[in-house]
């Protein structure tokens, strides 16, 4: 998985016929930078989540529930900032993510259960 300056986020798949990588799905929707990508270990099974934080004071965080992992198959929950974010960093049981960004805050996530919505549980500042 990769994120870059064309502001798109890429899961490869290797194809060792060619013996190399191929574009699985290009998950676009960031207007700046991708500056990190991080795929949530998956413990408790069903639903697959990457956070991508960006240079445009967003993190989107892409949830499927399709083992294949294709394109068709990712939807998007928007987190907005106030600064530029720099790095996404999920929990090892995979239920909160860490955010930091140009505020040289720490910010914890946390999914409500009801709606699927993402709620801010903890703020960590210098």
């Amino acid at each position: 998985m990769t994120g870059g300056s064309d502001c798109a986020i890429r899961i490869w798949e290797f194809n060792p016929s060619g013996n190399n990588y191929v574009t699985l799905a290009e998950l676009s929707g960031h207007t700046g930078w991708v500056r990190d990508v991080a795929w949530s270990p998956s413990l408790l099974g069903g639903k697959s989540y990457i956070a991508s934080a960006s240079q445009d004071r967003t993190v989107r965080i892409w949830t499927t529930s399709d083992a294949s992992a294709e394109k068709s198959s990712w939807t998007c929950k928007v987190l907005n900032f106030e600064c530029l974010v720099w790095r996404v960093s999920w929990s090892l049981s995979g239920n909160v993510l860490a955010v930091s960004g140009a505020d040289n805050k720490v910010t914890l996530w946390k999914e409500r259960v009801r709606d699927g919505g993402w709620e801010c549980i903890k703020t960590i500042e210098e």
